[in-house]
């Protein structure tokens, strides 16, 4: 077993880490709980929630699709629950903060009845109680956005017919502006609070409440068997707080529902809403109003995602809600059409998939692709992961710590061999971060776009991040890490292509749950002469069909 149990401290904060020693729990590393254990878990609470949320009657399973992400809350609590358990048979005790709040909360030995667990998710906060100077702020951006996305004032005169509004909400990535600059109507930008009464009093019918109540009682008794099936020992506490936290978010969530819908009602025209993605409880709540009232919904792809793995959560989601799904070009629609044949959607939306053939890559694309390629891979930038006590559920190796011990190791490696190495750190922990790299390689901050002349090579130790598409479109080498044994796997087609244009590196877990890689295969990729790339995979799936039109666009060739 790892040299900690002797020390009898495992922590599982950065900051903890810190304290206790980069070098020392370097050496002592180990995970509790394995890959295969929290997919497992996972799937049995993902099939619990779609069992509620397409066998209720339809108001309820429309709050359950709401708060889907209570998944991800029962998940992290009960993973936190198994380590907690596990190191406690090794006769070990963990480290952890405030950041950290299910491991604090759960090592406590006395619960007080009047001090609960609390939730340690995001619930929809009240959208009303905006100060003036917030809803000043809100009203100047959508004032900005209207003027910058509606550029053609023609388009004033122009409105998308007699019968409905195109009205945007959410955030506005690049594949949205784009789409909304080219569309020939005007689309009016609205924030959550433009959709709510100022004085949001709405309150659901007592029958709802008290079947809410009753179905939360239910849920929380499958979670108790769940946890019993893969072994973590449960106690009436723990099952008590994970029913509360259902029964307060599904009532809040139908809260919110009614008030979209009366609010909807009062309108003339039906709405085509439009959003940047479903992530958020209050969009999906916002898209079930809609649609119930006779109004559609169009939502896009972002971050360069073109449908590439197999993914099942786009179900609960884009293909539950979505009348339209945007994404990149022409091809990558293929790719979505099987994930939708693959994982039966939670509603019968039948959701029509469309191309925007989308400049964003190509443009990047454009401006990297002629720059004099080096003689040979000297600096080498590695792209940071964002180191969280969060794992996620559908990617490999993905708990920040087993990264974070993975990069630095990476790190050693290329230092040793002679490379400059360079860390771009992820924006959301950069002051956790920069103190254990900066005394390591130079530690970049901001957005990757600045720095993408910086480094001969790119080095990736997941793929699933917007920052990943963008190399791809430079000419410079790009190397990945990827993992046997994964959730969900990518369509071949698409695959092949990115190995033509993209070097992986192999990886697995060793007997501590610690990742283990071919440090031979990696320095093999990096000491090679570097040549044009393959940009087949681009140009199929992140290309708009005008590229194919233009002279010298396969410089490849």
């Amino acid at each position: 077993m790892a040299q900690g149990c002797k020390d009898r401290y495992f922590p599982v904060d950065i900051i903890k880490i810190k304290e206790y020693g980069i070098e020392k729990w370097r050496n002592d590393f180990f995970w509790p709980v394995s890959d295969s254990e929290f997919f497992a878990l996972y799937e049995d609470i993902s099939a619990s929630l779609r069992r509620y949320i397409t066998t209720q009657p339809e108001e309820i399973g429309d709050i359950f699709l709401i708060q889907r992400y209570l998944v991800t809350e029962y998940l992290h609590f009960l993973h936190a629950l198994k380590v907690i358990q596990k190191i406690g048979r090794l006769g070990m005790r963990i480290l952890y903060t405030d950041h950290t709040p299910w491991y604090k909360k759960l090592t406590t030995d006395h619960y007080p009845a009047e001090n609960p667990i609390p939730n340690i998710g995001r619930p929809m906060c009240d959208l009303c109680n905006y100060t003036f100077c917030k809803n000043t702020e809100i009203t100047i951006k959508k004032i900005a956005k209207n003027v910058i996305y509606n550029s053609n004032p023609l388009k004033c005169f122009k409105p998308k017919d007699n019968e409905e509004n195109a009205l945007f909400c959410g955030s506005v990535s690049s594949l949205t502006g784009e789409y909304i600059k080219k569309a020939p109507y005007y689309t009016y930008f609205t924030s959550p609070s433009d959709w709510l009464p100022k004085r949001f009093t709405y309150m659901i019918p007592n029958k709802k409440e008290n079947a809410i109540k009753e179905i939360s009682r239910a849920f929380a008794d499958e979670l108790r068997s769940i946890a019993v099936k893969n072994e973590i020992e449960i106690f009436n506490v723990h099952i008590d707080h994970l029913r509360q936290m259902m029964q307060n978010e599904l009532i809040f969530s139908a809260r919110i529902l009614g008030a979209l819908k009366d609010e909807i009602k009062m309108r003339r025209k039906k709405i085509h809403l439009l959003t940047a993605n479903l992530n958020s409880p209050f969009i999906r709540a916002l898209s079930i109003a809609v649609r119930r009232q006779g109004g559609r919904i169009t939502s896009f792809s972002h971050g360069g995602h073109i449908g590439l793995f197999d993914t099942p959560t786009m179900a609960f989601s884009e293909f539950a809600l979505s009348d339209e799904f945007i994404t990149y070009t022409t091809k990558s629609i293929e790719l979505f059409e099987k994930i939708k044949k693959s994982h039966k959607p939670l509603r019968p939306v039948n959701t029509v998939i469309k191309s925007a053939d989308s400049n964003e890559y190509y443009k990047w694309y454009k401006m990297y692709n002629k720059k004099k390629l080096p003689k040979e891979v000297k600096k080498v930038m590695m792209v940071g992961y964002l180191y969280t006590h969060l794992r996620k559920h559908l990617t490999p190796s993905a708990l920040g710590f087993m990264q974070l011990d993975l990069e630095l190791r990476i790190i050693d490696l290329l230092k040793d061999a002679g490379y400059e190495v360079f860390y771009k750190a992820h924006p959301e922990n950069l002051p956790e971060v920069e103190s254990i790299f900066k005394s390591r390689v130079k530690v970049l901050k901001g957005y990757l776009e600045d720095y993408l002349s910086l480094a001969d090579a790119f080095i990736f130790t997941h793929v699933k991040t917007t920052a990943f598409p963008i190399t791809l479109c430079t000419n410079k080498l790009v190397i990945a890490f990827c993992m046997a044994g994964s959730p969900i796997r990518p369509f071949p087609e698409p695959m092949e292509l990115l190995k033509k244009r993209c070097d992986f590196v192999n990886m697995e877990f060793n007997g501590q749950n610690r990742v283990i890689f071919d440090e031979g295969q990696l320095l093999s990729y990096l000491s090679k002469n570097p040549q044009h790339p393959n940009n087949e995979f681009m140009e199929t799936y992140l290309f708009p069909e005008k590229a194919k039109r233009e002279k010298d666009w396969r410089k490849d060739k």
